[in-house]
């Protein structure tokens, strides 16, 4: 047992670990921390200005909206009865675009990412505040801000600009914003000084915090039949197809058996139709758009592993192709 300790400064892009210090020999360094902390405001320590409690009021409109939406559903959503389990309190979030600040109701999330670092994604079924009270899907979560990715939002705008099929359809999306106006950002990556890693290792990249807010959409497990499987990746591979071939020349990146959703949508018969999404465009970019210009890539590997091409993983440093995207969803 010594008397060392280190410093560990920790945000979603990762951890930056101080020298050893005595304590013993260096009180005063321990002592201007503790002062430093008891003085910060509780956003600087970590609180977001934009997530309140709800009143009792709000508890009783989350519930009721959630049990009306149980009972009308088509397709069973897993996990949302997770939405009422534990001692969870119900919150009141925020999303703010150029067009409206949405207030929605939460409690437990439906999904969350157990890693330490990175986009420390969490996904609620949410309560929207709005006089219909409808029940929407709110994604919560740290994009990485890299000049050669586009955000998810421009994504999915270039996907409706183009026409691309089968893709979410946003409501309301947009950075959360502190007290200042200024988007929550990580601020770990400005202490790196290492400009090039070998392979397998990268540097800290800016997180900045965003929230998206979009129709519920249903796991591909909550099928009811082969048919509606069958047609879910039928629908999955014209997504990619169509992304690619259309001018937005967008490749998805990220293709995994999680990303492949169902939406129970009305067709132009009134019909209830069970059509395939592909979701969570996060990781997407922009290939080459002008004759003889490479793929964009960035110094480090994209993609859920187990659904990765072998090309891929045996090439880390090999940009994204069509083709690796078709073989991840085989």
């Amino acid at each position: 047992m010594t008397n060392d300790m280190r410093w560990v400064d920790w945000d979603h892009a990762g951890a930056i670990v101080s020298e050893s210090f005595n304590y013993i020999e260096q009180p005063l360094l321990l002592a201007q921390f503790f002062w430093c902390h008891n003085h910060m405001s509780d956003e600087a320590k970590g609180w977001d200005p934009t997530a309140r409690l709800a009143d009792k009021t709000d508890e009783n409109v989350f519930r009721e909206a959630i049990d009306t939406f149980r009972k009308k559903e088509r397709c069973k959503l897993p996990k949302i009865e997770d939405t009422f389990s534990g001692n969870y309190p119900v919150y009141e979030m925020s999303v703010e675009d150029k067009k409206q600040n949405m207030k929605l109701l939460v409690r437990r999330p439906v999904f969350k990412s157990t890693s330490a670092v990175g986009h420390a994604t969490r996904g609620y079924v949410a309560v929207s505040q709005e006089q219909d009270h409808a029940v929407l899907f709110l994604k919560d979560t740290w994009r990485v801000n890299h000049h050669l990715l586009q955000t998810e939002t421009e994504v999915y705008k270039l996907l409706e600009k183009y026409g691309v099929p089968h893709v979410p359809q946003l409501i309301c999306r947009g950075d959360v914003k502190g007290s200042d106006g200024k988007a929550q950002t990580t601020r770990s990556e400005a202490w790196t000084t290492y400009q090039t890693l070998p392979v397998g290792y990268s540097i800290l990249r800016v997180h900045t915090h965003h929230r998206i807010v979009q129709r519920v959409a249903y796991p591909i497990e909550s099928a009811n039949n082969s048919k509606e499987y069958v047609t879910a990746f039928c629908n999955v591979v014209t997504v990619i197809e169509s992304a690619h071939e259309t001018q937005s020349k967008i490749l998805h990146r990220d293709i995994s058996l999680g990303n492949v959703m169902l939406e129970d949508r009305l067709d132009e018969h009134g019909v209830y139709r069970v059509l395939g999404l592909l979701c969570n465009w996060d990781h997407a970019n922009a290939v080459a758009v002008i004759p003889g210009q490479k793929y964009k890539n960035q110094n480090y590997r994209s993609g859920t592993w187990a659904f990765m091409s072998i090309g891929k993983l045996k090439n880390p440093e090999k940009p994204q192709e069509l083709l690796n995207n078709l073989n991840a969803k085989a």
